[in-house]
């Protein structure tokens, strides 16, 4: 999780790829069976019961190696916009870059650096009138974190940015002391992204694990997150991890005005119960895992529903498809092959979710033996009904590489 994010670099340095790590992460599938990849034109489907066994797909790669984690957005003009950051050395600093589709992702944009945007894991919400909101946070080595000392040691902390010309320029808000969170925003983690309400009120989950006061909040604003009202206190049932409530996560509104709310939790402090006694070591945040929980009252109280796939899968993202179905897209990080993004289709306003048929191998690029790739990225539907998946991956040649992956699933009926 975040406070691993530090050891978790040296997979991204070149001559520190974690070898006995990667090793392990790529097991075969269980049973002896071969796992199930996708190609350069296609995207394979594991158990298909409801989906054919294979999708077309179109793969577009972007930037440079060492690009990292993108998010994408489908914004109100018509563009599609892909965030991500990069890494730069000595002195180490991440930063933001861009690429822009006039398309629906067939053709890009050249690579754009936003030296002035700094950190990492940047992911983009589109509001109705077309506002951006962009969560992102920064590690406590950064030359750019405003806490590093001269011991070159910092910490952690959490930005929200704000866009009005659909991500051209930014106004930044650094989640710190004035917002609750003593000392001055130490290890403050935010949802990926937030949700608008039919209102028009936008909510955005913030927090702080508990190692640095676990505060949970949901905040509200009015004004399409120039403001924010930041009393309501969450009730999350005692539940503690080292990140927050709200990190790593997604939360998403079903019509009824429920709200869904995965979020990613240590596995050997929340092992999954139908799997008591085999919980994953403490220390590696690759096996890390996903627990869904819903909320009744606009995200002031939430309760646990149930764990949501295996060890090793991570950063939830939720599509509402344009015929109803939703679609949950995630990463594979760690213990088995293939590793990358990879999806199932809920059909029941998010009631019942299979994990073992009908699931989409959206990218399997990371090769064997190579250790996780990042994968993270999101899923938009087009007006036309096309998809378009954003993931970062690990080559051949240790370096992290970006990727847009065009597909389509079949009719709801077939």
């Amino acid at each position: 999780m975040l406070m691993y994010a530090v050891a978790f670099l040296t997979l991204l340095v070149p001559g520190f790829l974690l070898l006995a790590n990667a090793g392990a992460a790529q097991e075969p599938a269980e049973n002896g069976e071969e796992p199930v990849l996708s190609g350069e034109d296609f995207i394979a489907v594991k158990n298909p019961v409801r989906l054919p066994p294979r999708l077309a797909a179109e793969r577009i790669p972007l930037g440079l190696p060492g690009d990292y984690k993108p998010s994408i957005a489908l914004l109100k003009s018509g563009e599609v916009l892909v965030v991500a950051h990069e890494l730069v050395q000595e002195p180490f600093r991440e930063r933001l870059i861009t690429f822009r589709s006039p398309d629906g992702g067939r053709t890009w944009s050249p690579r754009e650096v936003h030296s002035e945007v700094f950190g990492r894991e940047f992911f983009l919400t589109v509001l109705s009138d077309g506002t951006l909101l962009m969560t992102n946070h920064i590690l406590p080595q950064d030359a750019n974190n405003e806490e590093l000392n001269a011991a070159q040691k910092g910490y952690w902390y959490s930005h929200i940015r704000r866009s009005t010309d659909e991500g051209h320029t930014w106004q930044t808000h650094r989640i710190g002391k004035e917002d609750g969170f003593p000392p001055n925003g130490k290890g403050t983690a935010t949802d990926r992204r937030a949700v608008e309400l039919p209102d028009g009120t936008v909510l955005l989950g913030v927090s702080t694990g508990m190692d640095d006061g676990m505060k949970t909040y949901m905040w509200r604003s009015q004004d399409h997150g120039r403001t924010w009202d930041k009393s309501t206190e969450c009730d999350i049932m005692g539940w503690r991890d080292v990140d927050g409530f709200f990190s790593n996560s997604e939360t998403f509104r079903l019509p009824s005005g429920k709200l869904l709310h995965i979020n990613r939790v240590e596995s050997h402090r929340h092992p999954i119960e139908a799997q008591a006694g085999s919980k994953p070591a403490p220390g590696w945040d690759q096996t890390d895992r996903s627990i869904l929980w819903e909320s009744t009252d606009n995200g002031a109280t939430w309760r646990k529903v149930q764990d949501m796939g295996d060890y090793g899968e991570m950063y939830p993202q939720l599509l509402r498809l344009a015929d109803g179905r939703i679609l949950y897209n995630f990463t594979v990080r760690a213990l088995k092959y293939p590793l990358g993004i990879q999806a199932i289709i809920n059909y029941d306003e998010g009631q019942t979710w299979d994990f073992e048929h009908d699931r989409i191998i959206v990218e399997s690029r990371t090769p064997e033996g190579k250790a996780s790739g990042g994968g993270y990225g999101n899923t938009i539907q087009l007006a036309d009904g096309m998809l378009l998946t954003a993931y970062s991956y690990r080559g051949e040649d240790n370096a992290t590489h970006l990727e847009v992956v065009r597909w389509q699933l079949p009719d709801a009926e077939q």
